[in-house]
């Protein structure tokens, strides 16, 4: 799984030294994979996502209902905001840096 859900609750949830951990098990067949993002790029980047996705036809062509579901994804896909990059997001592939750095700054 390269994606998780959140709420659109979580647009609004974001602040200095609050972290996300997304974990994939990957069905216990490797070990798990986990991202550490700041809040502030979660919160970010699902609602521009969502903007993204609200905007785009369906795949009957009709408009996207809106919802209060919103999609993480550490994938480049056709709804990933163009002023994020994965690079921002893989600083805390299996690494807590992101918390390490923020720690160092205070």
């Amino acid at each position: 799984m390269d994606h998780w859900r959140l709420r659109e609750k979580n647009e609004s949830q974001s602040a200095d030294g609050f972290f996300y951990a997304f974990v994939r098990l990957n069905e216990r067949k490797s070990p798990p994979e986990y991202w550490v993002v700041s809040s502030k790029i979660v919160s970010d980047l699902i609602k521009k996502r969502h903007q993204l996705w609200l905007k785009a036809p369906g795949k009957k062509g009709q408009a996207h209902n809106d919802n209060p579901g919103r999609t993480f994804t550490v994938k480049f896909d056709e709804f990933f905001p163009k002023e994020f990059s994965l690079e921002e997001i893989n600083q805390g592939y299996n690494s807590l840096k992101p918390i390490l750095e923020f720690e160092k700054e205070k």
